[in-house]
């Protein structure tokens, strides 16, 4: 509730004043003198002063100026029965003053103006309460920013930090694998001299091809480990089976033969770690016409690595038709059989984007080292070890995991020079 507090040297005008403003919801106190106004702002709010101008000791513009210093946020006005200018102007400039009235007052304007005063003075409220909030919420929010900036520090550097370690752990995840994979390929070759070689190479065909065809990083790792294991299920296929010429096999034989597709793919899908290949190893000897097994998908229904395997594998097959080691003058042989079954046995698209890659040998060659290696140079000729271990066939493109893995090789098992075929 507003607080009034009015001052006069006349009784009876602080009366009328006190019956006027029982019109308003508000308390009315009353002072005959501003001296005594004075001590009443030590005790209580006071939202408005009205006071007369000419009183005695002291003058009501005087009296303002000192009630705008106890209570600042107070509405003045000031009364006077003299139609002085000088008076009110000293009023307000030493009073901050609202409104003078001049007595005798009209009850009706003076109530107005009072209403006038006191809206104001709820606005002013509103006002300061609303900077008062937000200077508080500016200092919150500074703070805020420092911890803030502080803490975007710290959980940034845990992240990092975070990140790293998982980073690692992919990495040794990925190495422990890449050597169990060594592993199975190893055992595959022991099993049959027909073997050697030839997954690796695939494998490493596969990964240059990848980006002919637009594949993403993710995809084309999973299709280069379902190449490196595409032949996995013939380890248990008697030899005098597995190394028998396709025309002599009898239908019993060939049956055996057929089924190390799905024997490869149970074997693989055991891991969970290797479940995205197994379908493509189980589908990689389905033929784009249709007439392929175990199934005889056709076209778009064959994975689109099994489809790519199968490509690679073909021209592998004709280029070391019988214990793994290519044979250079059989690679016109073995380009000419791709594209003879494509559209057959192979997908158009595929075998295309292959022979594409494959052109990239009739380009100038050059020597280099293995630290000059980048990301997609060919190579001119077959990447072996010093001690005759291929390493990559020739055309493969380089990617960035190849070449990280051939910065990794031990030394006396690192190549000295490379004959690659520039960026295409």
């Amino acid at each position: 509730m507003h607080t009034i507090l009015c001052v006069d040297d006349e009784e009876n005008i602080l009366a009328s004043l006190q019956r006027l403003f029982r019109k308003i919801d508000c308390k009315v106190f009353t002072a005959t003198s501003g001296e005594k106004a004075l001590t009443m702002f030590k005790d209580q709010l006071v939202t408005m002063v009205i006071s007369d101008e000419r009183m005695p000791n002291m003058k009501g513009s005087e009296f303002l100026g000192r009630a705008k210093e106890l209570a600042p946020a107070s509405i003045r006005i000031l009364l006077t029965g003299y139609a002085d200018v000088t008076s009110a102007i000293t009023a307000v400039n030493q009073g901050g003053l609202f409104r003078y009235v001049t007595k005798p007052w009209d009850d009706n304007d003076l109530l107005t103006t009072v209403r006038a005063g006191l809206s104001q003075y709820e606005l002013m409220h509103r006002n300061r309460r609303l900077e008062e909030q937000t200077r508080h919420q500016n200092e919150e929010l500074a703070v805020l920013n420092q911890t803030l900036e502080q803490r975007v520090a710290e959980r940034t550097k845990a992240l990092e930090a975070h990140n790293e370690e998982l980073q690692k752990l992919y990495e040794l995840l990925e190495k422990d694998l890449f050597e169990s994979l060594d592993m199975v390929l190893a055992v595959m070759e022991a099993h049959s001299p027909r073997l050697v070689g030839h997954s690796r190479r695939v494998a490493a065909h596969v990964e240059g091809l990848a980006p002919f065809l637009g594949l993403v990083e993710y995809d084309a790792k999973i299709i280069v480990t379902a190449a490196l294991l595409h032949d996995l299920g013939l380890i248990g296929i008697p030899h005098e089976i597995l190394d028998k010429p396709d025309p002599l096999l009898n239908p019993a034989e060939r049956a055996l033969l057929q089924e190390h597709t799905r024997v490869g793919m149970e074997t693989v899908t055991a891991l969970s770690r290797l479940k995205m290949e197994g379908p493509i190893i189980l589908s990689h000897h389905e033929r784009y016409d249709g007439q392929g097994f175990p199934s005889g998908l056709k076209g778009a229904e064959i994975p689109l690595g099994a489809r790519i395997i199968a490509v690679v594998e073909g021209y592998d097959h004709v280029l070391a038709p019988s214990y793994g080691t290519p044979i250079i003058a059989l690679e016109q042989d073995a380009i000419e059989h791709v594209k003879a079954e494509q559209g057959k046995a192979y997908d158009p698209k595929v075998v295309e984007s292959f022979l594409r890659m494959l052109s990239g040998s009739c380009r100038e060659a050059r020597t280099v080292t293995l630290k000059d290696l980048g990301e997609g140079m060919v190579l001119a000729t077959n990447l072996s070890t010093p001690q005759g271990v291929l390493l990559a066939p020739k055309g493969t493109i380089l990617t960035r995991p190849m070449i990280k893995r051939l910065h990794q090789l031990p030394p006396d098992k690192m190549p000295a020079h490379l004959e690659i075929i520039p960026k295409i």
